[in-house]
């Protein structure tokens, strides 16, 4: 323990359910999570609703986000061996900046977002291809019944880890987005799922994208620069997330190149109330001149299927 006793060094954790880091190593940074969470989340349920929602309502300031984050130890959150897990911590500290009364993971993958969600008592909804939504077909405003406050999306990084059929089920499902077989229409699905997302948010959500660059063939394909130009809404803020434990850190590569050892959270905000997302996908078009034409076929296709698959032009525009 540090000697300065006006100093609370302990956790997160401990600070906010009472408890104590006694005898703990307490510049070990994975103490919060690999210790204290594992004994306390036991207790969670027996909480009263007010100290539920305390840590979201900002009874306690301790943000830690900020441009650039690194988080060595994925915590106890969702499945471990669930390929592309990002960190609990991570949602933490973006559900602590935003506090959020109803959060949507609609991606969830291994479970990591409703791990989180359970500790803090936030309403939540996850979903997820290999559970039965379908971000490209599924409305997802209709499944929430009501607009999220937040969403938290991290989609595939193109075939980079490949889901249907390998992670998840015993075939290539068609509208899984790592199974797009050029970067292209994996751009088009992209923003489909950006729009399902964008009309499922209250006035002034927000949403973010955990998204990380990709090297193919000779090739940088600079995902988080598409997501910026595409994605609707007004971008607040980009954080830069340090990996960790990478598959790929245990494979020696030949070449000259430099390694990607980062990925991007975008954050984005939902700046006024839309009827359904056409005027947002207009405005987002204008930005789209350097992207390949998949982009107008999203947004086209998405505004027919909101039309009930037959419109004039100008309902369209």
């Amino acid at each position: 323990m540090y000697k300065d006793a006006s100093i609370d060094v302990r956790c997160l954790n401990c600070r906010w359910y009472g408890a104590d880091c006694s005898g703990a190593d307490m510049q070990d940074s994975a103490w919060d999570e690999l210790t204290c969470f594992e004994s306390l989340k036991e207790d969670i349920d027996d909480l009263d609703e007010d100290k539920k929602m305390g840590l979201i309502s900002g009874l306690h300031n301790d943000i830690n986000i900020k441009s650039v984050v690194s988080y060595p130890h994925r915590g106890l959150y969702g499945d471990a061996k669930w390929r592309g897990n990002c960190p609990g911590r991570l949602i933490k500290d973006l559900l602590l900046f935003f506090k959020p009364k109803y959060f949507c993971d609609p991606a969830e993958g291994g479970g990591t977002s409703r791990d989180v969600a359970r500790e803090f008592g936030i309403r939540y909804v996850g979903l997820d291809l290999h559970t039965g939504f379908n971000i490209l077909r599924d409305s997802l405003l209709e499944r929430l019944g009501d607009p999220a406050d937040y969403v938290f999306f991290h989609p595939p990084y193109w075939d980079i880890i490949t889901y249907s059929g390998n992670v998840w089920g015993t075939a290539p499902h068609p509208d899984d987005l790592s199974r797009s077989e050029t970067y292209e229409e994996f751009i088009k699905k992209l923003q489909t799922a950006f729009y399902n997302i964008y009309e499922a948010l209250a006035s002034n959500g927000h949403y973010s994208v955990l998204v990380g660059d990709i090297r193919k063939s000779g090739r940088l394909w600079s995902i988080q620069a598409d997501v910026v130009k595409m994605a609707p809404g007004v971008v607040e803020s980009i954080v830069i997330k340090e990996q960790h434990n990478c598959f790929s850190d245990k494979i020696s590569y030949s070449g000259k190149f430099i390694p990607i050892v980062h990925e991007y959270c975008i954050n984005l905000r939902k700046d006024r109330f839309v009827i359904g997302f056409l005027d947002a996908a207009v405005k987002t078009s204008l930005d789209l001149v350097t992207l390949s034409n998949a982009t107008w076929k999203a947004v086209v296709g998405w505004a027919l299927k909101n039309l009930g698959g037959k419109a004039r032009l100008q309902e369209i525009y």
